[in-house]
C-alpha cells in the first residue's frame, strides 16, 4: 500500500472517531438526562422507556411518526425509523425534551415552525439524513439550544447566521464549500467546538474566524483549502485544539500551504497536520516559520507528510521553537534520520517515529529529555541498539518502549539491547515475536531472543575470529602464491613485459587523436565561475587544454554536431553541476549525452564538480542517480580548502 493509500485511509479512520467523539462531547457538557437502569418496553414494543428518557431505534418505514411521550420525557432517542419531513405536528406533547436525536430518518425538509414547541431543547442530532439546506431561522425557537448536529447530509446551503446560544456545532461530511457566518458584527459567538471536516471548503481566513473568542477545539479534516494565510488563528483568543489533516486537497504545485505566523496563537494546546503532503514535499507546503508564536504547544502530530529530502536546518527553524511540546507524532514521513531538533525539547514525554526509515541512532540522544515516558520507533531499519542512547537514568524513567520490526543485527553489537530487553519485557509493546533478526542472512526472521549469542562468546573480542580466519587464510593464499610464481617464473615475467608494452601502445594510439584534455560541461549562469577559476587554474598553471563552448565550438555548425565532436576529442568530461545547471533543459539534454557515452568508456571519463546544492524541487531522477553512483569534487565556500579541491582536480584530469 503506498503512502497516498495509507494517508487517506488514516483521515478517514480519524475522521469516523471524531464524529462519534464530538456526540460525545456535547452530551458530556449538557445536564444529563437520569435515564437509571430499568427499561422497559413501551409504544407497542416499538420503543423501550425508562424514566424520563425513551428509545425508539432501528424500526425503519415501520415507525414514521414519533408516538405520543409522556409529557416529563427528557431524552428521546429517534434513530434509524423514518420520517421524511418534520413539522410543528412532529413534536406534540414534548415540551420538556432537552435531548432529542432523529438521526438516520431520511429527514429532507424542516419547516419553519417545527421546533417552535420545544422551548426545553438543549441538543439537537440530525445527522445521516437528507438535508441539503440548513436554515438556522429554524431554530430561532429554541433559545437554550447549546448543541446541533447535522453531519453526513447533503447540505451544500446555510442560511442566516449561527444561533449565538450555540457551545457545539458539528457539520462533518456534508457538501459545504464556505465556512457559515459564525456572528454578526455587533456580537460574539459562544461556540466552544465546532466540526467542518469532510466537506469542500476552499478558503479560510482570519476575518472569518475573528469573534470566535470562546472557540476551543476547530476540526477542519480532509477539506480543500489552497492556502492559510499569516495569523488565521491568532484571533482565537481560548482555542486549545486545531486538526487540519489532510487539509490541501486542491493546492496547486507551488502555493505554500501555510505561511509564516499562520497560527501565532500562545493558547493553542495540540495541532494535527497529518497528510497534508499528498501533492508536495513538506518543506514546499509548509513555511519554516509557520508554528513561530505557538509558545504554548504541547501536542504536534505530523504524521504521513513527505519529509523525503529533508534536513536538520529546516526541521530546527520549523520546531526549535516549541520548548512546550510534550508529544511529537512524526510517523510514516519518509524520515532516514532521527531530527536532532527534538533532542532539544526537554518537555517531551512521548516520541512517536514509527513506519520511516530510521537506519541509526546516535549515543547520547535522548540524554537531555528527563520527563521522556514513551517511544515509538517501530516499523525503521535500525541496526544496532547501543547502551549509551539509553542510559540507567532514562531506562528508569521510560513505560513505554517500541522498537519492534527494525532490521537487528543479531550479534554481540545488540547483546546488552537483548539482555535489556528480556529484564524489562513489560516495558517493550510486541516483545519478543515482533523483535527479529535482519542479519546475518543464517538468522534472519529468527526472534532475538532465541539467536544464539552469549556472554561468554562476546566477551572474547568480536574481531578476534574473523582476524584469525583472515590471517590463516592469508598466510595459506600467501604460499601457494610463492609456490606457483617461483615455478613459473620466467613465464610472468615474460607477459608482464607484453602486457606492459600493449597497454602503452595503446596508450600512445588514444593520445595522438585527442585534442583536448577536457570538454567542460556547464550552465551558462556559472560561465563566470568557468572564467575567473577553472581556466586559468587548469590551463595556465596545469599546462592542459579544456573546450569551452563559447570559445571553442565551430561557428555555422549545429550545436549537438559540436558537442559530439568535442566529445570524440576530449580524453575526459568535467560536468559543472549547480542549482541553474538543474533548472536548464539544454543542460538536461547535454547530460543525457555525456551519460551515455560515458558507458562506453573507462572509468574516470566522467569527472563531476558540485559547486553548490540542489534543491530538492530542482532534483531530475537523472541528476539523483548520477550523484548516487559518481564520486563528486565539491567546491568548496572556503578559500582555505580550495587548494585540496584543484588538486583532486589535477589528479582526475591527468590520470
Amino acid at each position: 500500500m503506498n503512502m497516498m493509500h495509507m494517508s487517506t485511509l488514516m483521515v478517514v479512520l480519524t475522521l469516523c472517531v471524531m464524529q462519534k467523539e464530538a456526540i460525545c462531547g456535547i452530551t458530556k457538557n449538557l445536564n444529563r438526562v437520569q435515564c437509571g437502569d430499568e427499561w422497559s418496553p413501551c409504544y407497542k414494543r416499538m420503543c423501550v422507556c425508562a424514566s424520563k428518557c425513551v428509545r425508539c431505534k432501528n424500526n425503519g418505514r415501520n415507525l414514521t411518526t414519533i408516538p405520543d411521550l409522556n409529557s416529563t420525557t427528557e431524552l428521546l432517542n429517534f434513530s434509524s425509523n423514518y420520517l421524511g419531513s418534520i413539522s410543528r405536528m412532529t413534536f406534540q406533547h414534548m415540551t420538556h425534551i432537552r435531548v432529542l436525536s432523529l438521526t438516520n430518518n431520511s429527514i429532507t425538509n424542516i419547516s419553519n415552525d417545527a421546533f417552535q414547541d420545544l422551548p426545553m431543547l438543549e441538543y439537537l442530532d440530525l445527522g445521516y439524513n437528507d438535508l441539503k439546506i440548513l436554515d438556522f431561522t429554524e431554530l430561532r425557537d429554541l433559545k437554550i439550544l447549546q448543541g446541533l448536529s447535522a453531519s453526513n447530509n447533503d447540505i451544500y446551503i446555510i442560511r442566516d447566521i449561527v444561533p449565538t446560544q450555540l457551545t457545539h456545532l458539528f457539520l462533518q461530511w456534508n457538501r459545504l464549500s464556505v465556512l457559515p457566518r459564525f456572528c454578526s458584527s455587533s456580537n460574539h459567538s459562544n461556540l466552544v467546538r465546532i466540526d467542518f471536516s469532510g466537506n469542500n471548503i476552499g478558503q479560510l481566513s482570519r476575518h472569518s474566524l475573528e469573534c470566535l473568542i470562546n472557540l476551543k477545539y476547530f476540526g477542519l479534516v480532509g477539506n480543500r483549502i489552497i492556502t492559510i494565510a499569516s495569523g488565521t488563528f491568532s484571533s482565537l483568543l481560548q482555542i486549545e485544539e486545531i486538526e487540519l489533516s489532510d487539509v490541501f486537497k486542491d493546492r496547486y504545485e507551488h502555493a505554500v500551504g501555510l505561511e509564516a505566523y499562520t497560527f501565532n496563537n500562545s493558547a493553542l494546546k495540540t495541532l494535527y497536520l497529518a497528510s497534508i503532503t499528498q501533492y508536495g514535499y513538506f518543506d514546499l507546503i509548509v513555511n519554516s516559520n509557520a508554528f513561530k508564536g505557538c509558545t504554548g504547544l504541547t501536542t504536534l502530530g505530523l504524521s504521513y507528510n513527505a519529509m523525503v529530502y529533508f534536513n536538520d536546518t529546516f526541521l530546527n527553524a520549523l520546531l526549535g521553537d516549541l520548548q512546550t511540546l510534550q508529544c511529537i507524532k512524526m510517523s510514516r514521513c519518509q524520515l532516514s534520520f532521527f531530527p536532532e531538533v527534538i533532542s532539544t525539547l526537554l518537555e517531551l514525554r512521548t516520541i512517536d517515529l514509527h513506519g520511516n526509515r530510521i537506519m541509526r541512532l546516535e549515543r547520547g540522544l535522548f540524554n537531555n529529555l528527563k520527563k521522556l515516558r514513551t517511544i515509538s520507533l517501530s516499523e525503521n531499519a535500525i541496526e544496532v541498539i547501543h547502551e549509551a542512547i539509553f542510559p540507567i537514568n532514562l531506562r528508569n524513567q521510560l513505560k513505554y518502549i517500541n522498537l519492534a520490526y527494525n532490521n537487528f543485527v543479531c550479534t554481540c553489537a545488540n547483546l546488552w539491547f537483548i539482555t535489556w530487553a528480556k529484564a524489562e519485557k513489560h516495558k517493550f509493546d510486541n516483545f519478543p515475536d515482533s523483535y527479529v533478526c535482519g542479519y546475518p542472512i543464517e538468522l534472519q526472521s529468527t526472534r532475538l531472543i532465541n539467536a544464539d549469542i552469549s556472554k561468554q562468546t562476546c566477551q572474547i573480542s568480536p574481531y578476534m575470529f574473523p582476524v584469525i580466519f583472515g590471517l590463516s587464510t592469508a598466510a595459506i593464499v600467501l604460499l601457494v602464491i610463492i609456490s606457483l610464481t617461483y615455478r613459473w617464473r620466467w613465464h610472468i615475467r615474460y607477459c608482464a613485459y607484453m602486457l606492459r608494452f600493449k597497454q602503452r601502445q595503446r596508450i600512445e594510439e588514444r593520445e595522438e587523436r585527442f585534442i583536448y584534455d577536457a570538454f567542460v560541461l556547464y550552465c551558462e549562469d556559472d560561465s563566470g565561475w568557468i572564467r575567473n577559476n577553472l581556466l586559468p587554474k587548469i590551463e595556465i598553471e596545469d599546462n592542459l587544454k579544456l573546450c569551452i563552448h563559447e570559445r571553442d565550438f565551430t561557428p555555422g555548425r549545429y550545436i549537438v554536431d559540436n558537442i559530439v565532436n568535442s566529445l570524440e576529442n576530449s580524453r575526459n568530461i568535467v560536468l559543472v553541476l549547480s542549482d541553474s545547471f538543474s533548472q536548464s533543459s539544454w543542460c538536461q539534454f547535454e547530460l543525457t549525452l555525456v551519460q551515455k557515452r560515458s558507458l562506453e568508456q573507462d572509468e574516470g571519463y566522467l569527472v563531476v564538480v558540485l559547486l553548490e546544492e540542489i534543491h530538492a524541487r530542482n532534483m531530475t531522477s537523472s541528476l539523483y542517480a548520477l550523484l548516487q553512483t559518481t564520486t563528486y569534487i565539491t567546491w568548496p565556500v572556503e578559500e582555505e580548502d580550495r587548494q585540496i579541491f584543484w588538486m583532486r582536480l589535477q589528479h582526475c584530469l591527468q590520470r
